[in-house]
Formats: structure tokens, sequence, C-alpha cells
């Protein structure tokens, strides 16, 4: 293992596991923070008023974002949308002066493959999160999302956007916030957009590969060591208690590989992957469309949402499937209950079975990979 002496700026923190093993800390503390390698890693959008300013409906959300603008709004619609005042949110001051503009109407990553629409204006939004989003909206561009702290039993956590992203998408039962690690920063000035790496780890990274990686293989590769089964059982607690460590090899061969795998899961999540095509789940039944219960079948493989109609093709280990705490099969569809799902509803649903499906294909090619891993980390540490 080679060692690289860093003069300043990775600073190697205790870690509070008091009943692990000392030598799987040392191991682990190998590996470089999240926070050590973006320079901007900042928090999700938080509205505040999410039944107020996110919808399913674009038509919808405008006509009540133009109703509340206009204050036209009446004593049911206070009540419904909580159109009060806070202490930390002064909504009926900060609609004054404020009209509708379709281009604060934005695509918004709600939850794990979960897309709706935001009205998102920085002098209304409650918490923005502009530092973050704006590189989301200025160009094209994906984020890295996680949270800092995590509750859950198991971690799995770890998601990605190219989208306005909401403060609790990448976690449930976290001790944290959200947080969001766009790849590139597109500066104020019309200057050309730079990768959110901080500098030393830039120079780092050129040292170890004498073929220079393209950000986007760095955070390929980053987002693959996520996703890698042994990694997250081997240092479960470890990965809990604060950011996650990345472990990153001398071998270019080896780092190329992983980087592959992580592209190819990031293209799934994206949801643009051509492995989506066909899907291996299939809507059957007929019926209203209209989201009642939801009860999974095993026996059958169907996940039913109504009396009559399913999803067939649903596998035990689909089903409990699990991206940050959320059982993602079973809360997209809850989330939409009483709703009638429309033919894009149901093609977009299917699409999310086939790429879970992949996305445990593709941990099975990338946990194989992981004893080179182990053998190879480059070591940071402060001199």
């Amino acid at each position: 293992t080679s060692t690289i002496f860093l003069y300043s700026y990775f600073v190697l923190f205790p870690l509070k596991v008091y009943d692990q093993d000392l030598s799987l800390q040392e191991n682990y503390k190998k590996g470089i923070k999240l926070s050590d390698i973006f320079n901007i890693l900042g928090s999700g959008v938080k509205t505040d008023r999410d039944k107020l300013f996110i919808d399913f409906d674009q038509g919808k959300l405008e006509e009540r974002i133009k109703i509340l603008l206009s204050q036209a709004y009446s004593p049911d619609f206070i009540e419904t949308y909580n159109v009060k005042d806070s202490s930390s949110f002064p909504l009926t001051k900060r609609i004054l002066n404020k009209t509708f503009k379709s281009e604060n109407l934005f695509d918004y990553l709600y939850r794990p493959f979960d897309i709706r629409k935001i009205y998102y204006d920085v002098g209304l939004t409650s918490r923005p999160a502009y530092n973050v989003m704006r590189n989301l909206i200025y160009g094209e561009n994906i984020c890295l999302i996680l949270p800092r702290i995590c509750k859950e039993k198991n971690f799995n956590y770890g998601f990605v956007s190219n989208k306005l992203s909401d403060v609790a998408l990448g976690g449930k039962n976290t001790g944290s916030e959200t947080y969001v690690a766009p790849l590139y920063i597109y500066p104020f000035f019309k200057t050309p957009r730079e990768p959110n790496f901080n500098i030393e780890f830039q120079k780092i990274i050129n040292l170890i590969y004498s073929t220079r990686p393209s950000p986007e293989k760095i955070f390929y590769y980053i987002y693959a060591i996520l996703y890698i089964p042994s990694y997250r059982i081997k240092y479960n607690e470890l990965l809990k208690i604060e950011y996650p460590r990345i472990p990153f090899v001398e071998n270019y061969n080896l780092f190329h590989k992983i980087a592959e795998y992580g592209e190819g899961l990031v293209d799934l999540h994206l949801l643009k992957s051509l492995e989506l095509d066909p899907p291996i789940a299939k809507f059957q039944g007929d019926g209203n469309n209209i989201v009642e219960k939801v009860k999974y079948c095993e026996k059958e493989n169907r996940l039913y949402f109504n009396q009559n109609q399913y999803f067939e093709g649903i596998k035990k280990e689909l089903w409990q499937y699990q991206i940050g705490g959320y059982q993602v099969c079973d809360k997209w569809l809850k989330d939409r209950k009483n709703r009638t799902l429309s033919l894009e509803e149901i093609k977009h649903y299917c699409k999310i079975i086939t790429a879970l499906e992949k996305t445990i294909e593709f941990q099975k090619k990338i946990d194989k990979l992981y004893p080179e891993v182990e053998k190879g980390i480059i070591e940071f540490k402060s001199e």
C-alpha cells in the first residue's frame, strides 16, 4: 500500500466508534472523506410548505402559486396550504410585490426516482440552497446525494440527481439533512465550468495516476464504491457517523473498471440507461388506475395497488430494496395514494423496477473487485 503525505489538508479526526476493532478503523481511515473531496457540499432544498410549493401536476402548481402571489386566497386556502408566518419564515411578507414567473417552475427530485414540479424562487423558497442548486440550473450537471449521519440499521445511502433536489431525498431516519455535491461548479461570470473538487485532492489524483481521469470518471468511481455490498457491510457503523470515506486504488486499470460500473449505476439511477429497455416489470389488470392499497404478493411476484391492478415480475429482493432508508417500490406508490396513475407514470414505475434489478446486478459485479480494492488502497494521511 502506498502512502501519500498531505501537509495540511486531509486532517484525520478520531472516529467515535468505541466497539469497533481498531484495525478496522485504521483501514477505513485510509480513504478520503467526501467533505475533503468536494468544495461545495451543501444541503438540499427545503420549502417548509411542500404541499404549497411542490406538486405532481404542473398546471395545479401554477394555479396555486398564482393564487398565493395575488393574495386572493380564501380561509380554506390559508388553512390547507399553511399560508401563515412563522418565526423562521415570514411567508405573507415574502409574497409582497411577487409575481408569478414560469421560469421558476422546475423538475424536482423529491425522493428516489420520484420526479415532481417545484416553484423555486430564491426570495420565496424557505431554504433554497442556492449555492448548490444554481449549478444545476445554469448548465448540465449531476450531483451526489446523501446525508452526513445515518440512523438506519444498515448503510444503504447514496443517490444521484441532475435536477433540483429535496432536503429529505437522500435519506430516511438520518441525524442530518441531505447533502448535495455537484460534479461541476458554474461560476457567476462567463467562464468555463470547473470541477467541484478540492485543489489538493486534484493534485493527489494527478500524482497517483499517470493517465489523468476525467471529473466524470472520478465521480463514477466514488458512486460505485458507495454501492459495493462488502464495503457497506464491513464499515457499516463507521459509514453512519460521518461523511463516507472513499478508498482510492493505485492501480489505474482497477480504478477505470470500477468507474465503468459506477457510470452504469449513475445511468440507471437517472433512468437514462439503455438497459432499462425492455423493462422487466409489466402492468396488468383492468381498472381505473387509482392507487388505493399497496400490497405485495411474494408467491406471484406481484405488487397490487388496487383490488384488480398490479405490476408483475417483481421479485422479493426488488420489493425490499432500499435507497437511503426508503423502500423504493413501496414509497413511490404509497406517495401516490388516491391518485390516478397516467400511462407515463406506469412506464416510469416499470423503469424503476428494472433499474433496481440492474443495480443489484452491478453491485454483484463490483463486489467481486472489492478484495483488490482492499489490497491496493492509497493511504491519505497528514504528516
